[in-house]
């Protein structure tokens, strides 16, 4: 076999491939030019809302706890065994002005005022006794005289004194006096034994019971008035600075507020902030101030003590203020703007922010379009369209 019948299979080969390639070259060339097309860079889109000029008062919001204005534990001012307890002595138990809650075994106390009373009526004795014997020296001189004219009636000194019993009427005045005090303090412990309330309010915590011996001193109740509640809300400075001269509230003066539970419901009561502490708490840094409501529990519904509510107060006047949705703020208080299909960035200045409103000063005009999209790159000028 010749060499040339070797490489015939291969040559065969790659006549067969260089067919091929000269075939593609050939169609490629000549197929027809795709139509070109010009591409289009969409811009950004964004969603706005216009800016308006906002009107009426701002509203202040904190949140705290209803609490009593007046709060006392009631303790025993004379020592004894409890003899009587109110059926309304119980956690909650509800007591107008003088009403009795304990009374204390009043045995001893009565038997004092009995004693005091009897030794009061002696040293009045004693006394119209020494009167009725002054008068008596005094007759006797008096007759001394009409027998002997060149006798002289002492003007004072001594010798008068003596002689008219002076100083023995003195001392049973004095022992009168002393015996009266007795009665008033055995009358004043014996009262003591009635453990009545101070004011109108209800019992918190009840730690005494019949039958137990009390000291002066032991806490028997701990007792909480029902005739007002108030709220304390704490605010940070800038928040303070929006309420109407806060920190001359007192007296008739005082700002509309509106509490509702914290945790959200349909209820409302209707409050006054009626005064400031004056002073910044130094562990927090914020200003206490104190809303108001009178008789809570007489409400519809309820309001109970120890809620913790929310509280909004009547602020300052938003006159000439501009309000955007809370989503238009951006870090460093700036608002992008939208204006002819581009965005501008705004430097604003924040008069107040709440939980889906912002106030500006200055910074965006009322009817501009604010942006409250965001976007993921941002510069000045770049362009935008509207979300359709």
């Amino acid at each position: 076999m010749s060499r040339f019948s070797s490489f015939k299979p291969f040559l065969i080969g790659l006549g067969i491939l260089a067919i091929g390639v000269i075939g593609f070259i050939i169609l490629v060339s000549l197929r027809p030019e795709p139509p070109r097309e010009e591409r289009t860079v969409l811009a950004p889109v964004v969603q706005i809302s216009p800016a308006i000029e906002a009107s009426g008062p701002l509203t202040v919001s904190g949140t705290g706890s209803v609490q009593s204005v007046r709060q006392v534990a009631l303790s025993a001012e004379v020592g004894g065994r409890i003899d009587w307890v109110s059926p309304r002595f119980v956690n909650g138990g509800s007591f107008q002005a003088g009403e009795t809650l304990i009374r204390i075994d009043t045995t001893d106390y009565a038997n004092a005022v009995a004693m005091a009373r009897a030794e009061w009526t002696a040293r009045q004795v004693d006394a119209l006794m020494a009167r009725e014997e002054s008068s008596i020296a005094r007759r006797e001189w008096e007759r001394l005289q009409a027998r002997d004219s060149s006798l002289a009636t002492p003007e004072g000194g001594d010798l008068g004194v003596m002689l008219f019993r002076e100083p023995q009427v003195k001392m049973a005045d004095a022992a009168v006096e002393a015996a009266k005090a007795r009665l008033d303090d055995a009358l004043a412990r014996l009262e003591r034994t009635y453990i009545r309330a101070p004011f109108e309010g209800q019992i918190t915590s009840k730690q005494a019971e019949l039958g137990q011996v009390v000291a002066p001193g032991v806490v028997l109740a701990v007792y909480h008035s029902t005739a007002a509640a108030e709220v304390a809300v704490s605010l940070r400075p800038s928040q303070a600075e929006l309420l109407e001269d806060i920190h001359s509230l007192g007296g008739s003066r005082s700002l509309p507020a509106v509490l509702q539970p914290s945790s959200g419901g349909g209820s409302s009561w209707n409050a006054r902030v009626v005064r400031s502490e004056g002073t910044l708490d130094p562990a927090t840094r914020t200003l206490r101030v104190i809303a108001r409501i009178a008789n809570p529990l007489n409400q519809d519904p309820p309001l109970l003590f120890g809620s913790f509510v929310s509280v909004a107060m009547e602020g300052r006047s938003l006159e000439g203020t501009i309000e955007i949705p809370r989503e238009a703020l951006r870090d460093g208080n700036t608002v992008w703007v939208m204006n002819e299909g581009t965005l501008s960035i705004r430097d604003v200045e924040v008069l107040a922010e709440e939980e889906s409103r912002v106030f500006l000063t200055s910074g965006v005009s009322s009817g501009e379009a604010v942006i409250v999209s965001s976007l993921s790159v941002v510069t000045q000028g770049i362009s935008v369209r509207v979300a359709q």
